[in-house]
């Protein structure tokens, strides 16, 4: 069972992807960067990121991963070289790291600036680099993705990820500063986050738990269990408490055992911490594996929250769309693009009749169609015009506001499809099969118009008014 301790944020030179979920026997990692932050740069790492979705890597055989990998890399290389050369400015080049995850045997394929370790209890173990070579400044030696106009031999490694053991992926000049903090399995949390406050580094930190099988347990005897692990769980759930919102248990312990002249240390009280968690664990998979007549868990629950919201001086009146960056959205005669992080206008383009339609396109471009009958592509980055026609576009294809779907490959927590409705202020949360209600938000005014699914984010965009909200879609478990 895969738990994800900590990773990076997606920022301009730096993408990270994980579909990974407890329940499942397959997750995904993808780690991507370039050394630099430029906007080309980034629009190549958006169309691999893509691309390499595009893969299903969930539904393949596992006999077929390596081979199916290798192609597909083989190839990108050759296309990753050529576009790359339209800017010699640029470093040729791509670091990734991508990560198969079939219950305990993980394939991955590492190009580039990625370090990548094992913390199997007190022991650190480096896998593909070393240590010694992680100062290496040449490309021939970095092994970028796209930097040899060749056939590339392309290395799918396997390892077995052993219980309770860490998987550690880190950019590799990030890698050297951790190591001078000081590598440890109990104290990687903390020193990540010291790097955090003064670096922008991608990395992934995540756990491998095995799951136990179930066992045939008398009922009597499950039945006492049962009333065990329910006073358990209220234990567990008051000491999270304390531990995230109140004072921080282990430096409290550590500071009075300090002053006591104890001899344990903080990772001693750490160490049997995560102990006590782990066998808790432990005894709530076996209780969740078991077939009782009572359900101890609740069933799936999925909820809507709002994160941010930003206005305009006038009323949205288009579909709004949006890529790995950026929302799209127009208001009368002008349009707005809108940083998906902290909702702020990246730019602003006005033109002389009402923009009807949105739709974004490839090479980075973006469709605007016009009730004149006029259709033009912008850049997305600046608003730049490319080109202009004339089109005469059906009525059918305007304002579209109404029903979003979210189906189980778009996120694979979720037990069934679900679909989105509005009315009035309401939002409205159903399932696809039985058209339950599961979820419900109500906004503080009039809803316009939804977007589409944002899978990376797992959210969707509502415009009401002169207003644009991000709602988050959470699975709660």
């Amino acid at each position: 069972m895969i738990k994800i301790f900590d990773s990076s944020n997606n920022f301009p030179s730096n993408y990270i992807y994980l579909d990974h979920f407890p329940g499942q026997s397959r997750n995904i990692m993808l780690l991507l960067s370039h050394h630099s932050e430029d906007s080309f740069a980034s629009q190549i790492l958006e169309k691999l990121l893509s691309e390499i979705i595009m893969l299903d890597l969930d539904n393949i055989a596992e006999d077929k991963i390596i081979s199916t990998l290798q192609v597909f890399f083989v190839e990108i290389n050759w296309r990753l070289y050529s576009l790359l050369g339209q800017r010699p400015d640029l470093e040729r080049g791509i670091s990734l790291f991508l990560g198969v995850m079939e219950n305990d045997k993980l394939y991955f394929i590492q190009f580039g600036r990625y370090f990548m370790g094992l913390f199997e209890k007190s022991e650190f173990k480096e896998i593909g680099r070393k240590w010694e070579n992680l100062a290496m400044t040449s490309r021939d030696e970095l092994m970028l993705l796209g930097s040899r106009d060749m056939d590339i031999t392309v290395k799918v490694e396997q390892i077995i990820i052993s219980e309770s053991s860490y998987l550690l992926v880190i950019d590799s000049n990030a890698a050297m500063l951790l190591k001078e903090l000081g590598l440890h399995y109990l104290s990687i949390n903390e020193h990540l986050d010291q790097l955090k406050v003064k670096n922008k580094f991608g990395f992934l930190l995540l756990k491998y738990w095995k799951k136990k099988a179930s066992s045939n347990t008398p009922w009597r005897r499950r039945k006492r269990v049962n009333r065990t692990a329910t006073i358990l769980m209220i234990l567990i759930i008051l000491s999270a408490a304390y531990v995230y919102y109140g004072k921080n248990l282990i430096d409290d312990l550590f500071s009075r055992l300090k002053f006591t002249r104890n001899e344990f240390t903080r990772n001693d009280i750490k160490e049997q911490f995560f102990l006590l968690q782990e066998q808790a664990q432990d005894l709530l998979n076996e209780l969740a594996n078991d077939d009782m007549n009572i359900a101890i868990f609740p069933q799936q629950k999925i909820v809507m929250e709002s994160d941010w919201e930003m206005s305009i001086t006038r009323d949205f009146s288009s579909n709004t769309c949006f890529d790995y960056r950026g929302i799209y959205a127009a208001s009368g005669k002008s349009l707005y693009h809108i940083d998906k992080r902290n909702a702020e206008i990246k730019w602003e383009k006005s033109f002389d009749s009402k923009v009807e339609v949105l739709r974004l396109v490839d090479a980075n471009r973006i469709l605007v169609s016009f009730a004149d009958g006029r259709l033009i592509s912008l850049n997305r980055d600046d608003g730049k015009q490319i080109w202009e026609a004339e089109y005469d576009i059906p009525d059918k294809y305007s304002l579209q506001h109404g029903v979003c779907l979210i189906s189980l490959n778009q996120y694979r927590q979720l037990d069934d499809s679900v679909f989105l409705i509005f009315k009035g202020k309401k939002l409205t949360l159903s399932q696809v099969r039985s058209g339950d209600i599961v979820s419900e938000f109500e906004n503080d005014a009039k809803i316009d118009g939804i977007s589409e699914y944002d899978v990376l984010d797992k959210c969707i965009y509502i415009t009401a008014g002169n207003k644009l909200k991000k709602i988050n879609i959470k699975v709660k478990i």
